[in-house]
C-alpha cells in the first residue's frame, strides 16, 4: 500500500509540475466510479437485509456523511502538494497517527499497552530521522506557494483520514467491506462529479486531453488509488487504523529512492536509517493485538 501510495504521488507530482494540471477532485473521482461498477453491482445482486436497498435505508445517511468527509480527504491532500514543500507535509503527516490513537480509543473502544506506545515512538523518530535528511540537502521546512496554507490543508487532511480509516476500521470489522466500497463507491462517485462540476469546471475544459502523457498519468492515480481502497479493508481488518497509518510512513521513503533515480535527490545514510526505525516500530507494534472490547459487548457498541 506504501509502494501505491508512492506512484499516485508520482503522478501527482508530474501533472502538477510539468503540465499545471490541478484536478484535486477531478482526479479522485475515477477510483469512485470504478468502485460503484464493481462493488455496487455486487452489492445490488445481494437481497435481504444485506442488499443495497435496505443498507442505503438504514445506514445511508452515516455512509453519506462518511463519503463526504472521504471526498474532502483527497481534495485537501492533493491541494496542499500544490502549495507547502514535501518535508512539511512529512511532518504534518505525522498528525493522523495522533487522530487514529484517539479515536480508537474513543469510538472503538481499544485500550494500547506500552509496546503499542512504544512501537508509535519508534516510528516517529524515524519520521525525524527523514525530515533531518531533507533538512540537511536543503529541502527546507519553508517554501511553496503559500506555506501557511499548504500546511493548513495538509493538517485538515491528515485528520480527515484518521476518521475515514477508524470508520472504515468499524465497518469492516463489525458489517461488510463489500458493503462499505459500494456504497462509498456510489455515494463517493455522485459528491465528486458534483464537486468537480462545480469548482474545476473550468480546469476540466482546458486541460490538454490530446496530450497522452496527462491522460496516461491521470488514468495511473485513478487506478492506483482504487488498488488501495480495495486494500485498505483487508489491512484494517487483520490490524486496525493505528497500524494503518504507521505502514505508511514508509511510502516517504519509497518516494525518496523514487526522488533519487528520477528527480536527482543525494542519497543520505539517514533515508536507511529512517526506513529501519520505520520497520522495526511497526513490527514492535504488531507484537501484540490491540485489545479492544469483548465480542459480547462489540456489536451493540459499534453500531
Amino acid at each position: 500500500m506504501s509502494l501505491i501510495l508512492c506512484v499516485m504521488a508520482a503522478c501527482n507530482h508530474y501533472l502538477s509540475t510539468l503540465y499545471q494540471v490541478g484536478l484535486p477532485t477531478g482526479q479522485s473521482t475515477l477510483h469512485y466510479v470504478l468502485q460503484c461498477l464493481l462493488f455496487t453491482t455486487w452489492l445490488s445482486c445481494r437481497s435481504g437485509d444485506r442488499g443495497i436497498i435496505c443498507v442505503l435505508r438504514y445506514r445511508g445517511w452515516r455512509y453519506l456523511l462518511l463519503a463526504l468527509v472521504d471526498v474532502e480527504t483527497n481534495y485537501l491532500y492533493i491541494t496542499a502538494h500544490q502549495f507547502t514543500t514535501l518535508t512539511s507535509i512529512q511532518l504534518l503527516d505525522c498528525v493522523s497517527i495522533t487522530a487514529a490513537l484517539a479515536l480508537s480509543c474513543l469510538l472503538l473502544r481499544v485500550r494500547y499497552k506500552i509496546v503499542h506506545i512504544v512501537g508509535v515512538s519508534i516510528c516517529l523518530m524515524g519520521v525525524g530521522c527523514l525530515v533531518w535528511a531533507d533538512i540537511d540537502d536543503g529541502r527546507t521546512l519553508t517554501g511553496g506557494k503559500n506555506q501557511l496554507l499548504g500546511d493548513m490543508l495538509c493538517l485538515g487532511g491528515a485528520v480527515l483520514f484518521a476518521v475515514v480509516s477508524v470508520a472504515q476500521e468499524l465497518v469492516v470489522k463489525t458489517l461488510d467491506w463489500v458493503e462499505y466500497l459500494g456504497i462509498m463507491g456510489l455515494l463517493g462517485s455522485i459528491l465528486s462529479i458534483i464537486q468537480t462540476a462545480v469548482l474545476e469546471r473550468d480546469t476540466v475544459f482546458l486541460m490538454p486531453w490530446g496530450n497522452w502523457q496527462v491522460v496516461a498519468l491521470l488514468l495511473g492515480f485513478g487506478l492506483a488509488q482504487f488498488l488501495f481502497c480495495i486494500l485498505a479493508p483487508a489491512m484494517l481488518r487483520d490490524s486496525g487504523a493505528t497500524a494503518l497509518q504507521l505502514s505508511l510512513l514508509t511510502a516517504d521513503f519509497y518516494w525518496l529512492m523514487f526522488g533519487i533515480f528520477l528527480l536527482q535527490y543525494k542519497f543520505h545514510t539517514l533515508y536507511i536509517l529512517s526506513f529501519a526505525l520505520t520497520a522495526a516500530g511497526i513490527m514492535i507494534y504488531a507484537l501484540k493485538r490491540t485489545p479492544i472490547l469483548s465480542q459480547s459487548q462489540q456489536p451493540a457498541t459499534y453500531r
